[in-house]
């Protein structure tokens, strides 16, 4: 986001190892061609990782009232593109309370080296080639996948108001009053429509 770079940039001017802050998309395909592994926040970029088969750990925070919205409507049992695309959790996410340095740190570190969860990611990312057929750019693909997802896994509402002339149980009420009532004073029926008398 070019936006947030001097942001980024002022944020980690003091670290020990500055990183190099990329903004340009070619610049960003470079540095994932030389990324052994990365930490990213919950996005596209999760994709992009993927099929660019860096390994990465996923994290993200958002607002407790976010939180609660998103638990109550979606069916979803993972945020994580790649993971949504591929069906099974590939990429580790961590989300909210679950976003702590430790935690992340210990995700990260086992795919820095040679071992069976960095094997695992780079596995389950090469299914991304088949299932997303990827002949376009990975980020105009990404966006077409998540569409795709979307349209599948459309969000549940615990519960649906009835449409007008439809009752909770799916019947379709009558479209003209019912001919007769019955009082409830004498439970007698007299007709509705007193023109036809």
């Amino acid at each position: 986001m070019p936006h947030l770079a001097s942001r980024v940039r002022q944020g980690v001017a003091g670290w020990p190892v500055v990183p190099r802050v990329v903004v340009e998309p070619a610049e960003k395909w470079a540095a994932f061609r030389a990324a052994r592994a990365a930490l990213a926040a919950s996005g596209t970029v999760t994709l992009e990782l993927a099929l660019a088969g860096v390994p990465t750990v996923a994290a993200y925070k958002v607002s407790l009232l976010a939180e609660i919205v998103v638990r109550l409507h979606s069916p979803l049992k993972t945020v994580i593109l790649a993971n949504l695309v591929i069906g099974e959790r590939i990429v580790p996410e961590f989300l909210q309370r679950d976003c702590r340095p430790e935690r992340l740190a210990d995700a990260l570190a086992p795919l820095l080296a040679d071992t069976p969860e960095r094997s695992r990611q780079i596995e389950g990312f090469a299914k991304l080639d088949h299932i997303m057929a990827v002949d376009t750019a990975p980020s105009g693909k990404a966006a077409a996948t998540v569409l795709d997802v979307a349209r599948r896994e459309p969000p549940r509402c615990r519960r649906q108001r009835p449409r007008a002339g439809v009752s909770r149980s799916g019947l379709s009420a009558p479209s003209a009053p019912y001919p007769f009532r019955t009082h409830p004073a004498n439970q007698t029926a007299y007709p509705h429509d007193l023109s036809s008398l």
